[in-house]
């Protein structure tokens, strides 16, 4: 029998870096990419003789999930079909992770080991890597911790016991694989196999896929010849069995020698494939980084630590969680898309993946921008108002994950049984947030995005107005519960004076009764210190007062048309609280009416969210917002449930 590998990528590698040995610089003609968020799935037709595969990935980005939508993990279901019609083929396919990269050798880090400020785990502990298996079996994985220790600021994060929880600044990433999860109707020969560390990179190595912290410490690494072959062990066992094993057990990465070096690891999954059959292999990964610290030193936990806890050890757990409830998640997905679309004008012709009366693009897009909610350095918090939730410690939790014989470096055992009920409790915590108060924040956390990833502000008001709807369709909670955030920053004052970078006149940072342009900046403390952007005095833009206004009328009037039985969230309170900040921010912009005439003016500088482009007296597009937001306060006096008068 003869034997095919190559690694699915077509990006070349040196022959001369850590990975040089492995089959990389696949033709480029074979394989065709496809998305339409949350999935992606790249087509690879005849990677190898005989052999189609199609890797499809999807994270758990659920409409209306306030639980699994907050999980940061993401599943590849790799698919794959002997296109042979007489011979059986035996397919491994092997998913690897890299760790990071080494940084205990940056200069920055040393001079806080030496200074007691962080104590950064060393690369020759076993512990950072650990194998680990669901309780009955179904899945085996890799833990893969990352750990910095005694964080200034984390005082105040709870911890327990002997565990080494996040508010020691613990993060941990997981990948993992089910022999026996998603298989086809008709089993298959199937084996599961593991490495659970090798030496992905050196600070050697120049290739820029594969790029290490310290070139200083490149002698000292390739000294470690154990090191360098590590990853060309394990790849010469994938090729020559189909399986993978420890290749680090006896000569292990030590002291000074793991100084520069990255190390991942493995997991492999085996199956025999009958003639025509088509096989998934299932993989997860997880990555848990349960607190964020912001640059002014808040800390607070993620969204997600409700349910799996703050340990950094999560990330197992949550691995494990994604293979048993990917089809779940798949089917949902699909069904959303086919919902979405089914709503668009479709001539008689065509497919669901065809186009429509608007344009094929227009489709694709619909989905596809949804994207930035996920990666737009978004941050969602159990918190309410920039404090945390109150802490309570989940039992469930603590009963995730066993550790086989006490032995921290032992192999860890993610208990199945847990994780079903915790699913149970998941769903109800949905179900619950249903037909919650409107922006509960102390069920549904606090949500934030940037405007971009070269403009570091949160929730940028002027563009969230064009980008709020989808929030508001999707996790109806979360735009109301942002919504509250700005109301409760209209009323914050900050007198620190500032140099505009438009004009160079000086203007406090922010002015009460002003609606904010955003809710700060990560380098900073957001929510506390609103405003990060400094181009041009936005406490006397015109558009950000009927914005806000706006919003809350839209996103009232679309929850009151959505409102089906039970499950309908209560309003009331929110339009309660927010009412008399609308009225607020409606009269500090009608002192913008110069001449009383009862349209605003533009004041002859850029005061809008097109901030490079002048404008003075009446303007369309400012007078049009106004005469908006006026209709909409006054419609809301009239709101049927005038709960907010009493």
């Amino acid at each position: 029998m003869r034997y095919y590998t190559t690694v699915l990528s077509m990006s070349p590698i040196d022959d001369q870096s850590t990975l040089g040995d492995w089959q990389f610089g696949l033709y480029p003609s074979c394989a065709t990419y496809h998305a339409l968020f949350p999935f992606s799935w790249t087509v690879f037709e005849e990677p190898l003789p005989g052999i189609r595969v199609v890797i499809k990935q999807l994270s758990p980005f659920l409409a209306h999930s306030y639980s699994e939508a907050s999980l940061p993990c993401g599943t590849l279901l790799v698919e794959v079909t002997n296109t042979d019609p007489l011979m059986e083929a035996e397919v491994s396919v092997m998913f690897s992770f890299q760790n990071g990269t080494d940084i205990a050798t940056s200069s920055k880090i040393n001079a806080a080991v030496k200074s007691n400020t962080c104590v950064a785990v060393g690369a020759d502990d076993q512990r950072l890597h650990r194998p680990f298996e669901a309780s009955d079996g179904s899945v085996t994985g890799i833990l893969m911790q990352s750990a910095v220790h005694n964080i200034p600021g984390t005082d105040h994060i709870p911890s327990s016991g002997s565990k080494c929880f996040a508010a020691q600044g613990e993060t941990s990433f997981a990948i993992a694989t089910s022999p026996s999860l998603l298989s086809a109707a008709a089993p298959c020969k199937t084996r599961a196999s593991s490495c659970s560390r090798f030496v992905s990179a050196r600070a050697s190595d120049r290739n820029r896929f594969f790029s290490c912290a310290s070139p200083s410490s490149a002698t000292a690494a390739d000294r470690d010849k154990g090191s360098e072959a590590s990853a060309s062990r394990l790849w010469r066992l994938f090729v020559a069995h189909g399986d993978i094993a420890e290749v680090l057990q006896h000569d292990k990465v030590v002291g000074e020698d793991a100084a520069g070096t990255a190390q991942a690891a493995a997991v492999c999954l085996r199956k025999t494939l009958r003639p025509l059959q088509r096989e998934l292999f299932p993989f997860a990964l997880a990555w848990a980084t349960p607190i964020v610290r912001f640059g002014g030193g808040d800390c607070f936990r993620r969204y997600f630590t409700r349910f799996f806890g703050h340990s950094g050890d999560s990330s197992a757990a949550i691995a494990a969680y994604a293979l048993h409830n990917a089809a779940d998640w798949d089917g949902r997905i699909s069904a959303w898309h086919s919902e979405t679309l089914s709503l668009l004008p479709v001539s008689d012709n065509s497919s669901t993946a065809g186009t429509d009366s608007s344009g094929g693009y227009y489709r694709h897009q619909l989905f596809n921008e949804l994207y930035f909610l996920v990666d737009g350095g978004t941050i969602w918090t159990d918190t309410s108002a920039g404090l945390d939730n109150p802490w309570q410690e989940s039992r469930l939790a603590e009963k995730l994950i066993d550790i086989a014989g006490g032995d921290r470096g032992s192999q860890l055992s993610v208990s199945l049984s847990e994780l079903q009920q915790l699913r149970v409790r998941m769903l109800q915590h949905d179900e619950f947030c249903q037909r919650a108060d409107g922006g509960d924040q102390s069920a549904v956390g606090q949500f934030m995005y940037l405007e971009g990833h070269e403009y570091l502000m949160y929730n940028t008001y002027d563009v969230h107005f064009y980008a709020s709807f989808a929030l508001l369709m999707l996790w109806p909670q979360l735009e109301l519960s942002l919504q509250k955030d700005f109301a409760l920053a209209v009323c914050l004052e900050d007198r620190s004076i500032r140099r505009m970078m438009g004009e160079g006149a000086l203007r406090p940072r922010k002015v009460a009764g002003s609606v904010p342009h955003d809710l700060g900046s990560p380098t900073e403390a957001p929510w506390r210190k609103t405003n990060a952007y400094n181009f041009q005095d936005v406490s006397n833009w015109k558009d950000l007062g009927p914005k806000f206004v706006l919003q809350i009328y839209r996103d009232l009037t679309y929850l009151k048309h959505q409102r089906l039985g039970k499950g309908a969230i209560n309003t009331d309170r929110f339009l309660q609280m927010t009412y008399p900040i609308l009225l607020e921010v409606m009269h500090n912009t009608a002192k913008f009416d110069c001449d009383d005439d009862g349209m605003i003016e533009n004041s002859g500088f850029p005061d809008q969210t097109y901030d490079i482009w002048t404008a003075k007296g009446v303007h369309a597009y400012c007078g049009g917002l106004w005469i908006s937001a006026c209709n909409a306060t006054c419609s809301l006096v009239l709101w049927p449930s005038a709960i907010w008068l009493t």
